[in-house]
């Protein structure tokens, strides 16, 4: 009798351990399913960024020339690092305004890098953005990667209070480009830096294989997950 009721409480033990050890599994595998992407971690930090950039009293020249670009980069980190040879790069998000309806559609997923030689040492962290400013240079990045300087112009964004006449040749060029590290903004263009297309991170975003027109042409594939973002961008180019 004994044997046969410790024999109960064991199967008893063993089917609450069971049914323990699956419910902890189940939330386990809930969590890990719920962790956001790599790529939908980008999507948020670049709203962070646009919404410093904009609420910042510095930025004139940008809240006032979002509306006329044809598409923005936003690269929320930004990393330089290098001892005597250097280097820079980030990943970002790309933006593009609809030719007809004025929609702004994506994110397509970009990287942004540059190599650079000389006497470097010790590493840091910058927000950059990026205005396509004419039609060609954004549709560029369609297909290909740009080498900015190289297939087409790029400038250093006007900052402050006095940006709208500080640089006039500036809305001329085919980016614009605006760096800040540490609260504070740098006067770089990016000049030699090469954007392209982040093909692996569209795949792992939108779920297949695509190309940036099926983004940002065509909207075939869409993720609602980004709608706070391209609503943000929507909301900027009106003020």
């Amino acid at each position: 009798m004994r044997a046969r009721l410790l024999g109960g409480l064991t199967a008893l033990g063993m089917a609450v351990f069971l049914t323990v050890a699956v419910l902890c599994m189940a939330g386990a595998a809930t969590a890990y399913a719920q962790e956001p992407t790599d790529e939908q971690v980008n999507v948020d930090q670049a709203r962070i960024t646009l919404k410093a950039f904009m609420d910042d009293p510095d930025m004139v020249w940008f809240r006032d020339s979002l509306k006329d670009a044809a598409g923005i980069i936003i690269v929320p980190a930004f990393y330089k690092a290098g001892f005597f040879l250097g280097g820079a790069g980030g990943n970002g998000v790309y933006l593009a305004r609809d030719r007809e309806t004025g929609v702004w559609r994506g994110p397509a997923f970009v990287n942004i890098g540059e190599a650079s030689f000389g006497l470097q040492i010790g590493a840091s962290k910058s927000e950059v953005v990026v205005l396509a400013m004419n039609r060609s240079a954004a549709e560029k990045l369609y297909s290909s990667s740009v080498k900015l300087g190289a297939d087409f112009s790029i400038a250093v964004g006007p900052v402050g209070a006095g940006a709208e006449g500080a640089l006039a040749p500036v809305p001329t060029a085919a980016f614009v480009s605006f760096i800040k590290s540490e609260g504070a903004y740098i006067g770089l263009a990016l000049e030699g830096a090469v954007i392209g297309i982040d093909d692996g991170g569209n795949k792992a975003y939108y779920g297949r294989d695509v190309r940036p027109a099926d983004i940002l042409v065509t909207a075939d594939v869409t993720n609602p997950a980004a709608q706070g973002l391209r609503d943000d961008v929507a909301e900027a180019a009106k003020r």
